[in-house]
């Protein structure tokens, strides 16, 4: 995916070896730096029943209440004949009138054309899911946690090999805090080509239309999503609108990720690229089941880098 122009210096890489620590790498082409523990929250046992189920209760939480005018279709003068019966016509209610095209012509009720419906929906309907507290941040420090796998992550389609064979780094991407710098398009399509994550951006470009009923309600093409940039505090304004140029790129920061971030459609997980900042802020994360594995002999850590499956119960 090389181009002219993205000549920009990109950050450099964070290598993350089997024992948890992640040393930086110090010129971009993996060569280690100083150590950086990774915080209990990257060994988080996998819980994709509960990271579904925080993203549908949060995307709920952006609906919009929508119903019926109370006399939505009803608006006209219509009656059953009285008597009902012996006209050799349906004991519908008939619009009334002196004159014009709906006299005579059934209305009013759910059966009729321009009626009024039978269940209309209600604007008190209950659409606002609540999610425990409990539930939410074990879903996030598990979503959080499922980044540090490569084999999730390209469970969900995302084309890393360009990454793992070029930079030979491990999993969760931890990269320098000089990505806030990076407030051009070109720059940021310059640091994901250097992180050897072009390719996942470019199988988004090449995606066609869709046609059918879909292209004429104007849903004629899916963007997608790739690389997930997630820096620390509540993001970076210059970064944003640099990402937003590429398809499917983003940029979140910590204060403001979430769920829905992670788990786009509910399908763990997506290919996230944190900075050093974010995942020491990341650390500061407090949830009752960290406070659990931190009592556990050796502190809960499983070692390998992988997030722990959930024992069945």
């Amino acid at each position: 995916m090389a181009r002219k122009g993205t000549d920009a210096a990109a950050a450099a890489v964070s290598v993350i070896p089997a024992s948890g620590e992640v040393p930086a790498a110090g010129d971009g082409n993996g060569s280690s730096g100083h150590a950086l523990q990774l915080p209990p929250i990257f060994q988080t046992p996998f819980r994709p029943d509960l990271i579904r189920k925080a993203f549908v209760h949060l995307s709920s939480h952006s609906f919009q209440p929508q119903g019926r005018h109370p006399t939505a279709g009803m608006d006209v003068v219509a009656d059953t004949n009285d008597p009902p019966t012996g006209r050799g016509i349906a004991r519908i209610a008939r619009a009334r009138g002196g004159g014009g095209r709906r006299r005579g012509e059934g209305a009013e009720v759910a059966s009729t054309r321009g009626g009024r419906q039978a269940h209309p929906p209600a604007a008190e309907k209950a659409i606002y899911k609540k999610l425990n507290k409990k539930e939410g941040r074990l879903a996030f420090c598990s979503a959080v946690a499922a980044t540090a796998s490569r084999r999730i992550v390209e469970s969900r389609g995302h084309k890393v090999a360009g990454y793992a064979d070029g930079m030979k780094g491990g999993f969760p991407i931890v990269i320098e805090d000089d990505i806030g710098q990076h407030a051009t398009t070109r720059e940021v399509l310059a640091l994901v080509e250097k992180l050897g994550l072009g390719d996942d951006v470019e199988r988004l470009r090449g995606r066609k239309a869709r046609s059918g009923r879909s292209s004429l309600r104007g849903r004629s093409k899916k963007k997608g999503k790739s690389v997930l940039f997630v820096v620390a505090g509540d993001g970076n304004v210059p970064l944003k609108s640099a990402a937003g140029a590429l398809p499917g790129v983003e940029a979140r920061g910590v204060s403001e990720l979430s769920v829905l971030d992670l788990a786009p459609g509910s399908d763990p997980i997506r290919l996230a690229v944190f900075t050093r900042s974010a995942v020491e802020q990341l650390g500061r994360v407090r949830s009752a089941h960290l406070d659990v594995m931190g009592m556990m002999p050796g502190g809960g850590h499983a070692g390998d880098g992988e997030p722990r499956e959930a024992e069945p119960k």
